[in-house]
């Protein structure tokens, strides 16, 4: 019933997903458990998007322990999520 009532306020809301991101939402949750029925549910919820089913294949290989990477490494993760979107910007900006 409050997915229902979710969905329905994101799709009157005009949101990014509208009604399917809550429904993706729900499903993923209700897969946390089995790691296979997660990641066939998110690719087939996600085949919208052109790449988007393709994040599953890290997820089916995530073994659920957080790695060891070295100082460098860590900030090298940090910084590489807006640098590269400021690339794409820049990129987009020449091309436009």
């Amino acid at each position: 019933v409050w997915a229902g009532g979710c969905a329905a306020l994101a799709l009157a809301a005009n949101t990014d997903y509208n009604a399917s991101g809550v429904i993706i939402i729900c499903a993923l949750y209700l897969t946390r458990t089995n790691r296979k029925w997660q990641c066939l549910a998110g690719a087939l919820l996600f085949m919208f998007e052109l790449t988007a089913p393709l994040a599953f294949v890290l997820v089916w290989f995530y073994n659920g322990q957080r790695g060891a990477c070295s100082p460098l490494q860590k900030k090298a993760f940090y910084w590489f999520y807006p640098v590269h979107l400021l690339v794409l910007a820049g990129i987009t900006n020449l091309l436009l």
